[in-house]
Parts: C-alpha cells; sequence; structure tokens
C-alpha cells in the first residue's frame, strides 16, 4: 500500500514536471504581429504571408532562430529570435509603456517613490511626457508587459504575501492612449462638478 502511493505520487510528479520541462525548453517562439491601424496590412515573414486586419493582432509561432520579415513589399529584414516572446510592428507605430498600480490610496506614495527613480521624460505622440513611461516603435519587440493593446487591465490583481501593492505593465496604442486621456479628463471634469 505504501509503494502503490508512493508510485502514484511520482506519476503525479513526472505528469506535471514534465509538461512543464517541455514547455521550458521549447525551441519556439510566440510572435503578436500587431496592427493598430484601421486597414488590413499584408506581413511576410520567411515565405509565410499574414494577413492581419486592421485594429487587431495575429499570434503565430515560430522556430527560434534567423527569420525575414518584410511588409509592403519592401526589402526584407533579417532577425535572430531568441527570446521566448516578441511584438511585430510593421507600421512602426508607437506604443507607450505604462505601469498600472493597485492597492490602497495610502500606498500610492510608496509607489511613485519607489517608481519615480526610473522616472524620465519622453516624447509619445508630439506630447512629452513624464514619468515611468517608455515607447516601443520598432519593427521587432521583445516582450516586456503583461498586458499587450487592446487587452483590457485586470480590475483586481492579487498582491503578494509582504508587499503593499503591485503594478501591472501594459503596452498602450496612441488610439487607447488618447482614449484613456479623454476619459480621466472627463472624470477630473465629474470631480469638479460635484464639488
Amino acid at each position: 500500500m505504501h509503494h502503490e502511493r508512493n508510485l502514484e505520487m511520482k506519476f503525479l510528479f513526472f505528469s506535471i514536471l514534465f509538461p512543464l520541462l517541455v514547455l521550458s525548453c521549447s525551441n519556439n517562439v510566440e510572435i503578436a504581429i500587431d496592427n493598430p491601424t484601421d486597414t488590413p496590412i499584408i506581413v511576410k515573414i520567411d515565405t509565410m504571408t499574414i494577413e492581419v486586419p486592421g485594429e487587431d493582432v495575429v499570434r503565430i509561432e515560430l522556430d527560434k532562430g534567423p527569420h525575414t520579415i518584410s511588409f509592403n513589399d519592401e526589402d526584407a529584414v533579417a532577425f535572430d529570435f531568441t527570446q521566448g516572446a516578441y511584438m511585430l510592428n510593421p507600421t512602426m507605430s508607437e506604443y507607450l509603456v505604462v505601469k498600472e498600480f493597485y492597492g490602497k490610496e495610502s500606498d500610492y506614495e510608496l509607489f511613485e517613490s519607489v517608481s519615480g527613480q526610473s522616472q524620465s521624460k519622453i516624447d509619445f505622440m508630439g506630447m512629452e511626457l513624464e514619468g515611468d513611461y517608455s515607447v516601443v516603435k520598432d519593427l521587432v519587440n521583445l516582450v516586456t508587459w503583461e498586458v499587450g493593446p487592446r487587452e483590457p487591465l485586470p480590475e483586481t490583481v492579487k498582491v503578494d504575501s509582504g508587499q503593499k501593492y503591485a503594478t501591472v505593465t501594459k503596452l498602450m496604442s496612441s488610439t487607447e492612449f488618447l482614449q484613456h486621456m479623454i476619459e480621466a479628463t472627463k472624470d477630473e471634469e465629474s470631480q469638479t462638478e460635484q464639488q
């Protein structure tokens, strides 16, 4: 009986561990091809032709290693995909990387003091922004964010034990940024009217 339980535990352990090992040793790379414009675009990767609808993203999987990318029949660009996830930006549009704060209002000052260490001034869509932001506008971009363009931020997130707050990094398209600014302005106007 004891050996059977041991065998069941070993089987359970390997049935969980094996898929994780296979995924971690994967020779594949996830590619998200984003199109923030309102018209479809055609992207070629090696010999594969991919149509990306307007204001949409198409996800594909490739083998890690060198590949060629072209857009609108322009000259192909070679890139060596060595990491696990990339975003292709064939329209060379600007995106804003922002950190969203999740926590108590009283802990926001702590968040600002920590993120203030990486504050900088950037130019985004012709506007100067100051804060913990960065701009993504290259053809090939390593994914360093949790939430991509046109994906909603979560309503709530889990704050780890011992932590006072959490952040989620979001990649915002210029359209999302403008919508966010309009909503923020409406919220401010509404609060002013209530006072």
